[in-house]
């Protein structure tokens, strides 16, 4: 049995970032985000019982060897924000900037480190992905944030895959959607309660 490169390449993204989250802030700030990355996970895992319920009936032991497919991703990554909302004054906009850009620029680096693509394209990638990446990390804005979602997109656009197929554009998309809602929440919220 192989293992998907996308799964090594989520793997090593999601390590990496819960080391540097841990080198950089408080650990309480790596642990959510620990716990934030396992949702997604177990969810993603777990949710082919919703969208192949009879084969999970028939054969409990595909719950070890399948999982919720893009469902399973939309579920999980909807289950990432609900949790992170619910833990907002835990988190702060720089560290949930950190959090996506790791994240994603960890993931795309690593899947052109382990797939064969155009030279090109892999070295679009890198290039790209690794600018965005220490931009986002350096000023942690909401200018370099939006940015980073923005060359994202650009850089699905040179890979072979449909742009709408690229599950992970859309996650980036949602996170950085979510953080600012959930930032701007907490102004709220905080002003509130002060006065």
């Amino acid at each position: 049995m192989s293992i998907p490169s996308t799964w090594v390449a989520a793997l090593v993204a999601i390590l990496l970032t819960v080391i540097v989250l841990r080198i950089q802030y408080p650990k309480e700030i790596a642990s959510l985000y620990s716990d934030l990355a396992l949702t997604f996970i177990l969810v993603w895992k777990f949710s082919v019982i919703l969208t192949d319920f009879a084969l999970v009936v028939r054969h409990p032991l595909t719950i070890l060897y399948f999982n919720g497919g893009k469902l399973g991703v939309l579920l999980g990554a909807v289950a990432v924000v609900i949790q992170a909302w619910r833990k907002r004054e835990k988190w702060s906009f720089e560290a949930g900037a950190w959090a996506i850009a790791l994240t994603q620029a960890g993931f795309q680096i690593s899947m052109v480190l382990t797939n064969d693509n155009t030279r090109t394209a892999e070295l679009l990638t890198l290039m790209l992905m690794t600018i965005a990446l220490l931009w986002a990390l350096q000023t942690a804005s909401e200018a370099s944030i939006k940015s980073f979602a923005s060359i994202q997109l650009l850089v699905a656009l040179v890979q072979p895959v449909n742009l709408w197929s690229q599950l992970s554009v859309w996650l980036t998309v949602l996170f950085v959607g979510a953080l600012f809602f959930i930032q701007r929440s907490l102004h709220k919220w905080k002003r509130k309660i002060s006065g």
